[in-house]
């Protein structure tokens, strides 16, 4: 499936919209972020093929897993309408997308985000 630039720049929104307001959160609270040193002792989930009720997401081009999709969008895109913050949020990531400033990218170094 080939995305327009139009629908790529609609999914950027929507995801950066989207971890915006997680980050946020309803309580306004501030955001936790979990570091490597969290993750070394945890173990890798096994997935079992045969046992996974959602397997059939594998073929992202089929029109189940597509429809999928577009209710689970509908979804979201209802719970982000409902948020009172949304329009600000919209419009200052839009401006971000559009902007022809260099967007510096961060790296994660021992617990840290560096920008160099």
């Amino acid at each position: 499936m080939i995305f327009s630039f139009r629908c790529a720049r609609r999914v950027l929104l929507g995801t950066a919209i989207t971890a915006g307001l997680i980050a946020c959160g309803q309580d306004g609270g501030t955001p936790t972020i979990q570091t490597r040193d969290d993750n070394a002792n945890r173990a890798p989930v096994a997935i079992d093929p045969n046992n996974d009720p959602r397997v059939w997401l594998e073929a992202v081009e089929s029109e189940e897993a597509l429809d999928w999709v577009r209710g689970q969008n509908d979804r979201t895109n209802g719970r982000l309408l409902e948020d009172d913050r949304y329009p600000g949020l919209f419009d200052e990531a839009l401006a971000l997308l559009e902007s022809e400033d260099r967007i510096p990218y961060g790296s994660l170094y021992a617990g840290y985000v560096w920008n160099l």
